[in-house]
């Protein structure tokens, strides 16, 4: 009699990612006796993985996510042999977020003060301050849960550049929003 043997893939291994603040790039190393990999994403509803895509390579890049949020991703390889497909017997698992969207913020210059406030991000742990110095590289002058900075001390008459991003912690690691530089005049 002839036996064939099938050898399943093997696990996947660990998962890195790279964020922005729509999509999720999954890398990982190749399996051996695999001949492709299947990336799922959890949906929280149905509190299962979904099929996100497949891939002959070693990395994914999950598209149209939610920025600020908080994901659930798994890759499982498998072997294709004919028509047939073996699953490796676990998947890989990484949990992680998209970056936060940019504060879009408002000044108000005062006497010799200048106050930046800006909306709530969707999914952010706090906000980091900066201001341009003197020798023109910005500096941080705060990080707050707060949606208000109020920069006092200033000189009338002269002109302040600063910026606001959004962070938000995630398994260890800190994802930070792109920003804008606001220059406001105080009075």
């Amino acid at each position: 009699k002839t036996f064939t043997i099938e050898v399943l893939p093997g696990k996947t291994s660990k998962i890195t990612t790279t964020e922005s603040d729509s999509a999720v790039k999954l890398t990982w190393n190749k399996v051996k006796g695999a001949t492709g990999y299947r990336v799922y994403l959890y949906n929280t509803k149905t509190k299962k993985y979904e099929k996100a895509g497949d891939t002959t390579g070693t990395s994914y890049t999950v598209k149209k996510l939610k920025s600020g949020t908080t994901y659930k991703l798994a890759v499982k390889a498998y072997t294709k042999v004919g028509k047939t497909v073996y699953w490796a017997s676990s998947y890989a698992e990484a949990t992680t977020a998209t970056k936060p969207s940019a504060p879009v913020v408002k000044t108000k210059a005062g006497s010799k003060r200048v106050t930046l406030t800006w909306d709530k991000v969707t999914g952010a742990s706090g906000y980091q301050v900066y201001m341009m110095n003197n020798d023109g590289k910005f500096e941080k002058l705060a990080t707050t849960k707060e949606l208000k900075y109020v920069k006092i001390g200033l000189e009338k008459g002269t002109s302040y550049s600063f910026r606001v991003r959004a962070y938000k912690k995630i398994e260890g690691k800190t994802l930070y929003s792109s920003y804008k530089t606001y220059t406001v005049k105080v009075k």
